[in-house]
């Protein structure tokens, strides 16, 4: 699927593949993100432009910039459920964002487990990740280290 190369407004392109739902968007600022939805029952592996791999569980929404070059920051969106085993890089934190939790990283393995329905979960495997509550501030944020 290729990646838009001039300013728009709004486009958005759906892919329906056999088993995902991928979305194609780009915004004012020329920034081209990719929307990866699975349905009940099924999963979804990816490795991310910086080799950060997700694995998506059933039910989950995810959404990323096709390239991170030139963002200070790695910034992703979930709805769900994902493994990542993010690529080490001190200079451009990995930051996973769902409805209610930010999980901000610098390179590790861990869970995030944020449903619509119910209360979310960071599970780490290695590394260590800190951890805010949507609207709380960085007094109450969490570093969750093995």
């Amino acid at each position: 699927m290729p990646v838009p190369t001039k300013r728009t407004t709004k486009k958005t392109e759906k892919v329906d593949t056999l088993h995902h739902k991928v979305f194609l968007a780009t915004d004012i600022l020329d920034v081209a993100f990719r929307k990866i939805i699975t349905p009940r029952g099924k999963t979804f592996e990816i490795t991310l432009s910086d080799g950060t791999q997700v694995a998506l569980n059933a039910d989950s929404k995810f959404t990323f910039p096709v390239d991170f070059a030139g963002k200070p920051e790695r910034i992703v969106q979930l709805e769900g459920e994902a493994f990542f085993k993010v690529a080490k890089d001190a200079k451009h934190p990995f930051v996973v964002v769902t409805p209610s939790i930010i999980t901000t990283v610098l390179g590790t393995e861990f869970v995030v487990k944020a449903y619509a329905d119910g209360n979310p979960q960071v599970t780490l495997l290695s590394g260590s990740v800190k951890v805010n509550k949507i609207g709380a501030t960085s007094a109450q944020s969490v570093i969750l280290t093995p």
